[in-house]
């Protein structure tokens, strides 16, 4: 049995299969001040990973939506914190376009003093 069961991106409705990247959003209510307490089952959302990308570099949501400013938070501090989000929206977007795969190489780069910059650029 697979790890999740194919759902729609609840941005753009695409079809998110068990074998694409993507980003869950788990949730549950639970009533507070309420005797006895209620609490709803467990249920799990997904945005692909294109649309997470597309939601990170977008615009802030208004204050008045505050679950999607919620989302928008999230979304944003997990892609700057790693660039595996980014990684696999680029994957998916060379395998809709039919390219051949890849695997980035993010090897440490040298890190050049001003003046051996200048020399190589010129």
């Amino acid at each position: 049995m697979p790890a999740r069961a194919a759902e729609p991106c609840i941005r753009c409705k695409d079809l998110v299969e068990i074998n694409l990247a993507a980003v869950a959003f788990r949730g549950a209510v639970r009533t507070v001040g309420i005797q006895p307490r209620l609490e709803s089952e467990q249920r799990q959302v997904y945005v692909c990973v294109e649309c997470a990308i597309a939601i990170a570099m977008g615009d802030e949501p208004p204050k008045s939506q505050p679950l999607n400013m919620m989302a928008y938070e999230l979304i944003c501090q997990m892609t700057a914190e790693n660039p595996a989000i980014v990684v696999a929206a680029w994957q998916q977007l060379r395998k809709r376009l039919q390219l051949p795969p890849i695997s980035p190489n993010f090897a440490e780069g040298e890190i050049l003093a001003p003046e051996r910059a200048a020399l190589r650029a010129g």
